[in-house]
């Protein structure tokens, strides 16, 4: 082979890579919109929180120092302020 032709093949094989790696993106973006989009469906209206409304806090399930679960919930609170991205502040009581 000569290596004119070899340097076209190599090319051509590279610009197959480059659509490959094109395509997996794309392919991921979409995957990640339609998981956001299956999440989203599953919240659920009815617990939207307002501020002035009086909350419980639950720390996590597991204690990683102990390992063992943690014990039931704190609060009660107040919301002070809620983010457009679902952030809450809290206050007590």
């Amino acid at each position: 082979m000569d290596p004119e032709a070899n340097l076209r093949s190599r090319l051509e094989e590279l610009e197959k890579l480059d659509e490959r790696r094109q395509r997996a993106k794309w392919e991921q973006e979409v995957a990640q919109a339609r998981m956001k989009a299956y999440h989203d469906r599953k919240i659920k209206q009815s617990q939207r929180l307002s501020e002035g409304d009086l909350v419980l806090w639950y720390p996590g399930k597991l204690d990683v120092k102990r390992k063992s679960l943690r014990i039931g919930w704190s609060g009660p609170y107040k919301v002070f302020r809620i983010y457009e991205n679902g952030s809450v502040i809290l206050e007590d009581l």
